[in-house]
């Protein structure tokens, strides 16, 4: 952010996305409508629900890839990586 980065929150729904603290973040773009081509970096961060079950997840990161995105994730996120 000191380098002018610019951090999006991009998340299955409008609402938001919330920390493992409950802290509620705003979400800037909803997955369903957001292209990840904008970006440079991808984080995959799910909570205890599968986004491999959620096809607009699974074609932001497959366009991700396509289009040589750093992409980084947790562990949860093994089954929409691999």
């Amino acid at each position: 952010m000191d380098e002018g980065g610019v951090l999006r929150f991009v998340a299955p729904h409008s609402g938001g996305v919330s920390c493992s603290n409950d802290n509620l973040h705003a979400a800037t773009d909803q997955i369903a409508g957001a292209p990840s081509v904008p970006f440079d970096t991808v984080a995959v961060l799910p909570d205890t629900h599968s986004l491999a079950d959620t096809p607009s997840a699974v074609d932001f990161l497959s366009n991700a890839f396509v289009h040589c995105q750093f992409v980084g994730s947790t562990e949860q996120a093994s089954d929409l990586i691999n």
